[in-house]
C-alpha cells in the first residue's frame, strides 16, 4: 500500500537549506520563513525538563504517552469546555506523526479520497499521496482563503456523479499559510455535511491560540472529529517536538498500533516539560508584529487582506517578478535570501500559489523591523 516518493527537496527545504549553507559560510541571515515562534518559553517548563535530566526520566516511556500526560491533554480541553476520555487521546513526537498514522489508518484502498482545501500545509497533500490516497483540492482564493461549507458540498456532490465519495476533509484554522479563520456559521455547516456524507473531519488546530477564540475546538461542534494538535507554536516548543491527537476510540486503537510499529514512544523529556506547559494558557499573540508588518506592506502600496490570525502573510508578490528575473516563487525567495539575506517561503510548496510568498512574522520585534528594512531596500528596486 505504501508508495515510493518520487519527490525530491521540496521548495520550503530548499529554501532552508540555502539560508542554512550561508549562515555556515558566516551571513548573517534572518529567517521569516519558518513558523517557529522565536521567543523565551515559560520558566516553568524549561525547570520541568531540566528536573526530568536531573531525575534520571531517561527511560522508554509508552507509545502514546504516559497516562499523567493524556490526563493533561485532557484537562487542557476540558478547560475549553468538551470531555474527552483518555482512550480517545494519543500523543506522539509531533503533530505530523499524529496526522501521518491518522491518514495511514483512514485511508485503506489506492485512491480514497481526501478533500483539502488549499493553500494547505505541504504535508496534508504529501502524506495522503504517500499513503496512496487522492488528495482532492478545494481553492479558497475566490473566497478571500476561507474555506466555505457550500464549496465542500458542491465538490462532494461532483464526486457522487462520479460514484465517488470522500473518505476525510482536512481542515486547518487559522489557516497556514495564509492565517485565514473559518467562521463558526461556516465550522457548524461543515460538522453537518460530514453527518450528511459520512466522511471524517480532521481538523488541524495548531495554531488555534492566535485565533480570535483560542479555546475553541472542532471537538465542540462534531465529537467524531479528528483533532490534530501540538505544543510547538502555543508554548514556543518546536524543538521538544510534541503532538497529540483526539479521536474516537476505535480509531485511537489503531493508530497506537502504527506508532508501535514504526515509531515507538517519543522523548521522556519533552514529554514531561510539555506536561508543565498544558497547566498554562500558552505564549501570547503576535500582535505588536502583525502591526509592523502590515504598516509595512501598505507602506509600500503591496496590498494584502489583513489578517488577525496565525503569524502568517500570504503575499501575492506578481508585481516583483520582471525586475528580480525570477520564474517562480523559489526564484524570487532565492533572491531576497541572496539580496537582503532574508528567509521566505516560496508560495509553489502551498499549492498553485508560485507568485506569493509566505512571510512568517512570529519573531522580536527588533529582528522583525530589521528584517523588513533589509527586504524593503530590494524590493523598492523591483517597484
Amino acid at each position: 500500500m505504501l508508495k515510493k516518493s518520487k519527490e525530491v527537496v521540496g521548495p520550503l527545504q530548499q529554501i532552508f537549506l540555502e539560508a542554512n549553507k550561508l549562515q555556515q559560510e558566516g551571513v548573517s541571515v534572518i529567517n521569516l520563513g519558518i513558523g517557529d515562534p522565536r521567543v523565551s518559553i515559560s520558566p516553568k517548563i524549561r525547570k520541568a525538563a531540566i528536573k526530568a535530566v536531573k531525575g534520571n526520566i531517561n527511560y522508554y516511556i509508552p507509545v502514546s504517552g504516559s497516562k499523567d500526560f493524556l490526563q493533561a491533554i485532557s484537562d487542557w480541553y476540558e478547560k475549553r469546555g468538551v470531555e474527552v476520555p483518555l482512550s480517545e487521546i494519543v500523543a506522539a513526537g509531533g503533530s505530523r506523526i499524529i496526522l501521518d498514522k491518522v491518514l495511514q489508518v483512514l485511508i485503506k484502498e489506492e485512491g480514497d479520497i481526501i478533500l483539502i482545501p488549499s493553500p494547505y500545509y505541504p504535508s496534508f497533500v504529501a502524506i495522503t499521496k504517500a499513503y496512496g490516497g487522492k488528495p482532492e483540492i478545494i481553492e479558497t482564493r475566490q473566497d478571500a482563503w476561507t474555506l466555505k461549507a457550500s464549496r465542500v458540498e458542491e465538490r462532494i456532490l461532483n464526486l457522487k456523479k462520479e460514484g465517488k465519495s470522500p473518505k476525510a476533509l482536512i481542515i486547518n484554522s487559522p489557516n497556514n499559510p495564509t492565517g485565514a479563520e473559518i467562521s463558526r456559521n461556516e465550522m457548524i455547516e461543515i460538522a453537518k455535511l460530514a453527518k450528511k456524507y459520512n466522511f471524517w473531519i480532521i481538523s488541524d488546530e495548531c495554531y488555534q491560540n492566535f485565533s480570535s477564540n483560542p479555546k475553541f475546538t472542532f471537538r465542540k461542534l462534531y465529537k467524531k472529529a479528528i483533532i490534530v494538535d501540538s505544543a510547538s507554536k502555543t508554548f514556543a516548543m518546536t524543538g521538544y517536538r510534541v503532538g497529540w491527537g483526539l479521536m474516537p476510540e476505535e480509531i485511537a486503537k489503531l493508530v497506537r498500533v502504527k506508532l508501535g510499529i514504526h515509531l515507538s514512544s517519543f522523548s521522556s523529556i519533552s514529554e514531561r516539560a510539555a506536561l508543565e506547559a498544558l497547566k498554562g494558557e500558552g505564549i501570547k499573540d503576535f500582535t505588536k508584529q502583525r502591526k509592523i508588518i502590515y504598516d509595512w506592506l501598505k507602506r509600500l502600496g503591496l496590498g494584502v487582506k489583513k489578517e488577525l490570525a496565525g503569524f502568517y502573510v500570504f503575499l501575492d508578490c506578481s508585481v516583483l517578478f520582471r525586475k528580480s528575473g525570477a520564474g517562480g516563487s523559489l526564484d524570487l525567495a532565492r533572491y531576497f535570501l541572496n539580496e537582503a539575506h532574508v528567509a521566505v517561503a516560496p508560495g509553489i510548496a502551498f499549492g498553485n500559489y508560485d507568485n506569493y510568498l509566505r512571510i512568517s512574522y512570529c519573531v522580536d520585534e527588533k529582528v522583525l523591523a530589521k528584517a523588513l528594512a533589509n527586504l524593503e531596500k530590494v524590493i523598492k528596486d523591483l517597484l
